[in-house]
């Protein structure tokens, strides 16, 4: 059985790795404008929880995690040569919520805390997702 975990594990950080290159991409050739702040929010987020689940003896099923923060912060360089580099106070808000759920986690040693890293990765989205909507319908 231990097995079979690790190579899921290993396929599912595979595809965490390679998923995001048509992505980054669209990115280099500019057909893609991702905002480069919740990528990096994005990945702070999934870097916590992949060092706690790594602490908490995670095995293979935590490879992806930390596989996926390599995606993110990946986007998140060609984004900030590429796109547009104005950041919100709410962008900035997310960020702080993004790292006080590692400082807590570090500080507290209670993986519960992540749940406020998951609050600010959500709530990054929201905003972004409606911004890239709106802009998609102009181009249509």
């Amino acid at each position: 059985m231990g097995d079979l975990k690790g190579i899921i594990g290993i396929a599912a950080s595979i595809l965490s790795l390679i998923g995001p290159l048509p992505y980054i991409r669209g990115i280099i050739r500019n057909t893609i404008k991702p905002h480069a702040f919740s990528w990096f929010v994005w990945g702070v987020t999934l870097a916590t929880g992949f060092g706690i689940q790594i602490s908490e003896g995670a095995g293979a099923g935590a490879w992806s995690t930390g596989t996926g923060a390599i995606s993110c912060f990946a986007i998140f360089f060609f984004a900030l040569k590429k796109s547009d580099r104005s950041f919100s106070m709410f962008d900035w808000t997310c960020l702080a919520g993004a790292g006080l759920s590692f400082v807590l986690w570090r500080v507290t040693d209670r993986s519960r805390l992540q749940s406020c890293s998951r609050w600010s990765m959500c709530s990054d989205s929201c905003p972004h997702s409606k911004r890239a909507t709106a802009s998609h319908m102009k181009m249509v």
